[in-house]
């Protein structure tokens, strides 16, 4: 995913870390808090750590949660605050633009779970192993938070894959500690650590290969494939300066090539998108909204985007 929400994560793990190393030598939790409610700022959606960190204290001693949860509130209140005094009150409705939510929506999202499915498998036989220990029921919160996140961010309308990024972390630093820990189960205790571990890495391998998209395989090994990453970026340029020579604000298929082009970010897709969908657009579908506010909507060249480079052993996507 080209998305700045990956950022956000980096900085909401690193905030994680923090805190689990402050927690582990009985310090105040409070500034890895402050920090969680500032990355908050960057991507609103990452909530799964915060919850969990909070959710482990209040388990072991509910007296050390309540610091760090007033801290984190306060934080998230005066930086709401701020923006609203910078932005106007429209920064408010942007960030709680309405939007169609659907339980089926959320159903048919398991099945995403897929791609980790493997992972969290082998990260549950190693909780089974070991409930007591203590990072296994960090863990246990972690995913369990994570996918409760999942599922009710996935019911809302046009919410793709950024929603499962935080069960995929979760996900993945339990798959860690499996790995960490495999002499302790079963398999490992008669087989030996060396074997488990062996068959934890040809699991994920094995799922890793056991995709139909080959785009990765044609980086490495087609010099005309990895051309096309040049050629293309050329034609998002020469199509980013035909945009820039147009008066006024432009609404582009790609906002990439709308600011390459110096033009500010004056139409948000996404929302009017909701708008429509849930009825509180005045009628207006979404090129009259963007007749309204005065946009030129610029149909940009298909090369600037990402899907003109997909490839899949089942043909064009």
């Amino acid at each position: 995913m080209n998305d700045p929400q990956l950022v956000g994560h980096a900085l909401m793990v690193a905030a994680l870390a923090w805190f689990l190393a402050r927690d582990a030598r009985g310090k105040s939790a409070v500034p890895p808090f402050l920090a969680m409610a500032a990355v908050g700022f960057y991507k609103h959606n990452i909530v799964a750590v915060p919850v969990t960190a909070l959710l482990w204290l209040v388990i072991h001693d509910w007296r050390r949660a309540v610091w760090p949860a007033l801290a984190g509130a306060a934080a998230a209140v005066a930086g709401l605050a701020i923006c609203v005094a910078f932005y106007g009150d429209v920064f408010l409705a942007n960030l709680l633009t309405a939007r169609p939510s659907h339980v089926l929506r959320a159903v048919y999202g398991l099945g995403r779970l897929q791609w980790i499915l493997p992972a969290l498998v082998l990260w549950g036989i190693w909780v089974a192993t070991e409930p007591k220990n203590r990072a296994a029921q960090f863990t246990m919160i972690h995913v369990g938070v994570s996918f409760v996140v999942y599922m009710l961010q996935w019911s809302g309308e046009a919410i793709l894959d950024n929603a499962q990024f935080d069960l995929v972390i979760a996900t993945a630093i339990g798959l860690g500690l499996a790995f960490d820990r495999a002499g302790k189960t079963a398999f490992g205790r008669r087989h030996g650590e060396t074997a488990a571990r062996a068959v934890i890495t040809l699991v994920v391998v094995a799922r890793l290969l056991a995709t139909l998209r080959i785009e990765p395989a044609l980086v490495l090994f087609d010099p005309a494939y990895r051309a096309q990453y040049y050629a293309n970026a050329e034609a998002a340029r020469r199509d980013a300066a035909r945009i820039a020579a147009i008066p006024g604000p432009v609404a582009c298929d790609f906002k990439v090539v709308c600011r390459l082009a110096g033009k500010p970010f004056s139409y948000d897709d996404f929302r009017a998108e909701m708008l429509v969908a849930s009825g509180k657009s005045d009628g207006l579908d979404e090129k009259g909204l963007m007749r309204a506010h005065g946009l030129t909507y610029v149909r940009n060249d298909d090369r600037g985007g990402i899907a003109v480079l997909f490839r899949s052993l089942a043909g064009p996507p």
